[in-house]
């Protein structure tokens, strides 16, 4: 009904606690927590490339992430 849009930056609700962080100081708190607790899963979302996932898997496989362009319509 309303189409894509994006809500409070990078975010999909009403609560964002980590949206006032800077992605590079969020990415070193992971690296911290991965390490000194042995959180292994963050090693996952860390390796995981950005995207908004606004196309579907092709063969299980992402088809778009945040630094690839992609081509515009004729």
């Amino acid at each position: 009904l309303t189409g894509y849009f994006t809500k409070y930056d990078c975010s999909s609700s009403d609560i964002n606690p980590i949206g006032g962080i800077s992605k590079t100081d969020l990415k070193n708190f992971l690296v911290y927590c991965a390490e000194k607790f042995q959180f292994t899963t963050l090693r996952g979302i860390l390796a995981a490339p950005p995207t908004a996932e606004l196309e579907p898997l092709t063969d299980g496989q992402l088809s778009q992430t945040d630094e690839v362009k992609t081509k515009s319509a004729p």
